[in-house]
């Protein structure tokens, strides 16, 4: 009898080697069938958003939902092996699917709850994102708008109220003299060159035309009978946007009464007109974002419609002519006027579901809306849901595959022994190694004083170094100088339990010496004793999203600095005045490094420095540029022929090689030439000097083209003073 049970002992333990070897066969070819459906299906999800921000979330829960997974069947897989004994003293204790058909259906429930949350939170933040994205267009669209009219306004002021105008129609109503009507028709010509208006006129107080220039000159009756109102209140007003009942053209401009001596009033009234198609369709018709259905449009409200001033991006003619009811409650338009200023989802004039962001612009009965079709905004949405779908469904199936091989072969398996932990601590590490060095952002552990551990050839490939280079720096050898603040107070927090885990972003030094911006997460493990083992770190390359941000800025601060010289050229009375205001504010406001103004100076052929500004304004004092020989002698041709000139990158300029160090040592890595004319002629040049390389773009050198341009005609009419 012993020798019996020893022989089905023996062959029972020879059994049981065969079915864990199956087991374990089985267990690794379905977890590497789950984990390829699952990279897979998320590689897709993950390459189908465009938004760098959502596919980060997405990537974080893409792998807490993978780790959470993954769990389940590292359970399931543990508590279908019993203990070897019990296996093979008593079969009947498995073979009971009920344990792991409760598991397959929490797993099940599990998955979908899982994917649901997921789905919907980042459903909430692309939507979130998308209306971010709409309002900063719409506050930017109206900042530049308002400053637009606000110019126009002082414009139209200026001439109202100057005495040039005044003293010319007070002899030309007295003597009727041809003299002060050809001065009035060349100052009326020069106002409207200056500033591209089409016309400029004076009209009588009953609103009919005295003088005028421009080509297709008609005072419409919605333009006489302004100009009567403005006689009647004393106050520029604004002639809103209408079309011409001769013509059908658009028409807009100011009117104001024409100041007379002594704070009265002279019996005329100033018009100057804008075509809208000359700017402001341009304008408000531009739209910054890549996309095929974004859109900015002006409405207003006329009694019980509303009335869309521009042509739109989807449909021609519509300018003043597409009408609206204001009792359509599902309307963009209807609810842009009812919320006056927010965030709005509703039907566009295509009867198409959109979201928009509605803002009011100061000063005016117009609206401003930024919108875009809701199909557009949420495809990422919507193919995410269906890939999330399919990635659920095949987990599902895979899950419930392996739940039916576990109950099909549960009577073959028995416990774990010491060589099959052993193995599958091996695979495990194998797998932690496998995510560590594939995963698409940068991994590191560090030591409490910054020395690097490990780290994964992401992070390698986003800090510029060869992993033998970088082991030999450290972590804060990778910061510029001066940008330390952040990490170290991290860190600080991290090392004294403030936080457990902190998240910054910085720049970071590359191994060619050029800077990146990266964002920081770290945590710090602690050890058994609670003493700082090693920081953890994932580190991001964000970029291109700083690349962005610094773009909008600069061309915010342009729009500033374009306002305040047409402010100073108002302001200002002497010609010097005006060359030292314009410099200040390219700096002050601009962000330029240095700005100029150089020209002739009486009959000399050399060119003079009239005036500069800035904190790099001691490069015009080095003998090398004094005369400014580093400007190639055919370039300043060409500029003082009228055209602009850009030197993007000074360092790697063939012509500009003699004096790049000088221009390294004042930070100065680029800069360009405007033109400044007066009275047709170039007599000045402008020039801006900036810290980086490239940093002119064309929207750029369009808008100091346009600052060239009103700085002209501040000289224009300061010279016209002094004659």
């Amino acid at each position: 009898m012993a020798t019996m049970i020893e022989n089905w002992k023996r062959h029972a333990r020879k059994s049981w080697e065969s079915s864990r070897n199956r087991f374990i066969l089985k267990v690794v070819l379905s977890y590497i069938i789950f984990a390829v459906l699952w990279f897979f299906w998320s590689g897709q999800m993950l390459s189908g958003l465009a938004d760098v921000t959502a596919a980060a979330w997405l990537s974080r829960m893409n792998e807490l939902a993978f780790v959470a997974v993954t769990a389940m069947l590292l359970l399931l897989a543990l508590r279908a092996i019993p203990v070897a004994t019990t296996s093979m003293t008593n079969p009947e204790v498995q073979g009971r699917p009920w344990p792991l058909l409760s598991v397959l259906l929490v797993l099940t429930l599990t998955i979908a709850i899982v994917g649901a949350i997921a789905f919907h939170s980042l459903s909430n933040a692309l939507r979130v994102h998308e209306f971010d994205a709409l309002g900063a267009i719409a506050r930017l669209k109206v900042t530049t708008l308002s400053a637009w009219l606000e110019e126009r306004r002082a414009d139209v002021d200026a001439l109202a109220r100057g005495p040039t105008l005044r003293i010319a129609l007070g002899g030309w109503f007295k003597y009727a003299d041809n003299a002060d009507r050809d001065q009035i028709l060349a100052l009326l010509e020069g106002v409207r060159g200056s500033s591209n208006y089409t016309n400029v006129a004076v009209l009588d107080a009953t609103g009919h035309l005295l003088l005028g220039v421009g080509p297709g000159l008609v005072v419409s009756e919605r333009i006489s009978a302004a100009a009567v109102e403005a006689m009647r209140t004393g106050t520029l007003t604004l002639v809103d946007l209408h079309r011409r009942s001769t013509d059908n053209a658009i028409q807009m401009g100011y009117v104001a009464p024409v100041a007379a001596s002594g704070g009265g009033r002279m019996p005329a009234v100033v018009f100057l007109e804008m075509r809208p198609n000359a700017y402001l369709y341009p304008f408000i018709q531009s739209w910054p974002l890549p996309g095929a259905s974004g859109e900015t449009l002006l409405i207003r409200r006329e009694g019980d419609e509303i009335v869309y001033l521009n042509e739109l991006r989807h449909r021609q003619g519509t300018a003043l002519t597409l009408r609206q009811s204001v009792n359509v409650a599902d309307s963009m338009a209807v609810q842009a006027l009812h919320a006056q200023e927010g965030l709005i989802s509703g039907q566009d004039y295509r009867q198409t579901r959109v979201l928009a962001v509605a803002l009011q612009v100061p000063d005016t009965n117009w609206t401003l809306i930024a919108k875009m079709d809701e199909e557009e905004a949420v495809a990422g949405i919507r193919n995410l849901a269906w890939v999330a779908g399919g990635l659920t469904m095949a987990a599902l199936v895979v899950a419930a595959a392996f739940i039916g091989m576990l109950w099909q072969q549960q009577r073959l398996r028995i416990a774990l022994n010491e060589l099959a932990q052993v193995r599958a601590l091996e695979t495990a590490e194998r797998r932690f190694r496998a995510t560590f060095e594939q995963v698409a952002v940068g991994i590191a552990h560090l030591t409490p004083d910054g020395h690097w551990m490990r780290f994964n050839q992401r992070l390698c490939e986003i800090v510029g170094y060869s992993r033998m280079d970088l082991m030999e720096q450290t972590f804060r050898d990778l910061t510029p100088p001066g940008d330390t603040t952040a990490d170290v107070a991290a860190m600080n927090r991290l090392l004294v339990g403030t936080v457990p885990h902190d998240h910054w972003e910085q720049r970071c030094r590359r191994q060619d010496g050029s800077d990146t911006w990266i964002a920081i997460t770290a945590s710090l493990v602690r050890d058994a004793a609670g003493r700082a083992d090693y920081f953890i770190t994932v580190i991001e390359d964000i970029s291109a999203r700083k690349a962005a941000e610094e773009r909008v800025t600069r061309l915010t601060r342009i729009y500033q600095t374009l306002t305040e010289t047409n402010q100073a050229i108002i302001r200002v009375k002497t010609r010097d005045g005006l060359f030292d205001a314009v410099c200040q504010i390219a700096v002050t406001h601009g962000g330029f490094r240095l700005a100029c103004i150089i020209g002739q100076r009486g009959q000399s052929p050399n060119l003079v420095t009239y005036a500069h500004y800035g904190p790099a304004e001691d490069l015009l004092q080095q003998p090398e540029l004094r005369d400014f020989d580093a400007i190639p002698s055919h370039i300043m041709a060409e500029v003082l022929a009228g055209n602009h000139h850009v030197f993007p990158d000074i360092l790697t300029h063939s012509l500009l090689s003699p004096w790049s160090d000088l221009f390294h040592r004042y930070d100065i890595h680029s800069f360009a030439m405007f033109p400044l004319h007066e009275f047709g002629h170039t007599t000045h040049v402008l020039l801006a000097y900036a810290h980086d390389a490239n940093y002119f773009d064309p929207d750029m050198m369009q808008l100091l083209d346009e600052m060239a341009l009103d700085i002209s005609f501040g000289m224009e009419n300061l010279s016209q003073r002094t004659m």
